[in-house]
C-alpha cells in the first residue's frame, strides 16, 4: 500500500538530492524583483565601458536584492538564480556572506514547498566497488596517504560503472569520497562518474513533489 504524502523535512533526506532539485527549481526561477541602482552606483557605472557596465549592474542589483531578502522585505522565493553577468569583484565587505545568507533563505523556501512519498524499492543490487587484482597490486606500492586515495576514487568509479550499465541501484551511489582523486581517473570515467550521480539524483528524487 502507497504511504501517504508527508511533509518533507531536509533532514531526512539525502542532501544531494535536495541540492539537486533546488538547483532544478533555480534553473526555472525567475525574479519579480528588480533592484535599482543606487545614484552613487549609477554614478560609478558610467565611469566603466558597456561590457562592464552590464556586470556592474547585474552584481549591484542582485546584491540590493539579496539584501532584501535577508531583511525580510522581499520573498525569499523572488531572489531568483545569480545573474550570468555576476562578477564577485564589484562585491563590497561583508556582501559575499550576506548573498549567502540569501541563498540559504531562498533555499529554505523552496524546500517548504516539497512533499515526499518514499519510491518504489528496486530491484537491482547497490552498487558495489571492488578493486580489479591489477588495482589492488598498484595500491600495495603506494604510500599509504596515496593507496587510500587511490582506493577509494577506484571504488567509486566502479559503483558509477555499475550504476551507469544499470546493474546497480542508482540509489546506492552514495556522496563522493573525501578523498577521492582526479588523478587516479582513467581516459571517460569523469563522464561516467558525472552519468551515475545523475542517475542517482533522479532515483533519490522520485517521489518529490512541489507545491507552489
Amino acid at each position: 500500500m502507497r504511504s501517504s504524502p508527508r511533509q518533507f523535512c531536509p533532514c531526512s533526506f539525502p542532501r544531494r538530492a535536495v541540492a539537486a532539485l533546488v538547483s532544478i527549481i533555480l534553473l526555472s526561477a525567475t525574479s519579480g524583483v528588480r533592484a535599482e541602482l543606487t545614484p552613487e552606483e549609477q554614478t560609478f557605472s558610467q565611469s566603466l565601458d558597456a561590457a562592464a557596465q552590464a556586470k556592474y549592474a547585474a552584481t549591484r542589483e542582485f546584491v540590493h536584492r539579496s539584501a532584501a531578502v535577508v531583511a525580510k522585505t522581499v520573498d525569499a522565493l523572488k531572489l531568483g538564480r545569480r545573474p550570468a553577468g555576476f562578477d564577485a569583484q564589484y562585491l563590497r565587505d561583508g556582501e559575499a556572506a550576506m548573498l549567502e545568507e540569501a541563498r540559504n533563505l531562498s533555499n529554505i523556501a523552496l524546500i517548504n514547498g516539497i512533499k515526499f512519498t518514499a519510491p518504489p524499492p528496486s530491484t537491482l543490487p547497490p552498487a558495489r566497488g571492488d578493486l580489479t587484482p591489477a588495482e589492488v597490486t598498484a595500491a600495495k606500492e603506494m604510500k599509504p596517504e596515496d593507496r587510500q586515495k587511490y582506493e577509494a576514487t577506484r571504488t567509486y568509479v566502479h559503483k558509477a560503472t555499475a550504476i551507469v550499465a544499470k546493474t546497480a541501484n542508482p540509489a546506492s551511489f552514495g556522496p563522493k569520497p573525501k578523498t577521492f582523486d582526479a588523478r587516479y581517473l582513467q581516459g571517460g570515467e569523469a563522464s561516467t562518474v558525472s552519468q551515475a550521480r545523475d542517475l542517482s539524483n533522479i532515483e533519490l528524487m522520485k517521489g518529490l513533489n512541489i507545491s507552489k
